[in-house]
């Protein structure tokens, strides 16, 4: 199937370094076109806050995963990071790892229920682009069908299910009861959205939502509560605050080092909490630095994200079977798929033998007669191609799929445009 996945993730690499190839939505509409003219038939971009992922179905069998990888560095402008930060899967493996991630298996949180909208999304853009061909149309439909199973089937979505659900537990462990603090949310994205709802089931005192569109946020009040600030306000926000989440798509920290020390100056001995969600980080890095601040990124959730995996274990493997079953149903459409262009080639041959013949004759008939004509030619060809096409389908994958292939196309002479 000529299938690659080149990757880097939350298990391959640290955050600083995912921050850094993180791929944007928008910068998604620009690579894909690019690997598409250079690389690949089919293209995919999943991109999420612990992972960035390109799959492809290659022009080429030769091409090789540090390509691939070469053209992402260059394009996020990072050529210094080392390969060994990377994976790369083909084929069976590849179709499996994406398996992983759709069911929440794969994610820093297990059963992160956010990851398969995300996935869709990608998905969507493929189709946007004009890079999704047959082959990502079907995988598509089982993906999908696995994060639906997985969740219907298992219990794997349940309890701590998001990185939004694990920020806040970790602030409610840290600060005990919530019902006194004032939080700041920045970004009314999905995640942000999440977010204020789980700091409203945990009875936060008061929400504000800072986000730059106010006609997103507005959405979020109603379901949560809260008031809205605008971006401009937002560390007069920060300064009365006892919390700060923040979860924003950009490119470079909305908050720095120095924002956060004239904040602090305001604030006597008070501690700030700080919780960044976001990828690339919302937060300086050296933040952690700035006195009375605890700052938490993505990494640092990672005893919560351990205590869910290990009481998911018994859930993903259930989910591991759910991935064989869907992985046997697509590889027997993959083995039929690969025969498809003998199957069209064989009948479009005889196709073009059955109306040459009754155009050659057509004048003999007359109208009724044509018709029936056409029917009885059309019924012929169909029954002598029946059983060929039955056998070819059933051995497909099979080592006598190109024996079979090799000589119908010999026998008939068949080329790739389906003619003889």
């Amino acid at each position: 199937m000529n299938l690659l996945v080149v990757g880097i993730n939350h298990k391959s690499a640290p955050l600083e370094l995912r921050e850094r190839v993180c791929i944007s939505k928008e910068e998604r509409e620009f690579l894909i076109p690019v690997l598409q003219e250079k690389y690949f038939n089919e293209c995919l971009i999943v991109t999420t806050c612990n992972r960035t992922e390109i799959y492809g179905i290659t022009k080429r069998a030769d091409t090789v995963p540090d390509q691939i990888i070469a053209e992402l560095l260059q394009f996020k402008n990072a050529s210094d990071i080392d390969r060994k930060y990377f994976f790369d899967y083909r084929n069976e493996e590849a179709v499996r790892h994406l398996f992983s991630v759709a069911s929440g298996a794969d994610s820093m949180v297990t059963g992160d229920i956010q990851i398969l909208c995300q996935i869709k999304d990608a998905f969507h853009a493929s189709m946007t682009l004009c890079a999704e061909g047959p082959f990502l149309k079907r995988l598509k439909q089982s993906t999908c069908r696995i994060g639906k199973r997985s969740r219907r089937e298992t219990s794997i979505s349940e309890g701590t299910v998001s990185v939004s659900y694990a920020a806040v537990e970790l602030l409610h462990n840290s600060l005990g009861c919530l019902q006194n603090k004032t939080a700041l949310l920045i970004g009314a994205g999905k995640t942000g959205r999440l977010t204020a709802k789980h700091l409203t089931a945990k009875g936060i005192g008061q929400l504000y939502l800072a986000n730059r569109t106010a006609s997103k946020a507005d959405s979020i009040i109603e379901e949560s509560g809260g008031t809205y600030v605008p971006f401009d306000e937002l560390l007069t926000a920060v300064a009365k605050s006892d919390i700060v989440v923040t979860a924003v798509d950009c490119v470079s920290p909305i908050i720095t080092r120095p924002m956060l020390e004239k904040i602090m100056m305001q604030r006597s001995d008070r501690t700030l909490y700080v919780v960044d969600i976001g990828l690339p980080r919302n937060i300086a890095p050296d933040a952690t630095g700035v006195t009375n601040i605890r700052l938490w990124d993505m990494d640092a959730l990672s005893e919560i994200v351990e205590h869910n995996r290990l009481q998911r274990l018994a859930e993903v493997k259930k989910v591991e079977r759910i991935i064989d079953e869907e992985w046997a149903e697509f590889d027997a459409w993959e083995n039929i798929h690969q025969v498809g262009p003998t199957i069209f080639d064989l009948n479009t041959l005889f196709e073009d033998i059955r109306q040459n013949e009754v155009t050659k004759y057509r004048h003999r008939f007359d109208e009724p007669e044509r018709e029936l004509v056409e029917l009885i030619t059309r019924r012929i060809v169909n029954k002598l191609l029946h059983k060929p096409m039955v056998n070819l389908k059933h051995d497909a994958g099979s080592a006598l799929q190109h024996q079979h292939e090799n000589s119908l196309r010999k026998l008939f002479e068949l080329n790739r445009s389906g003619r003889n």
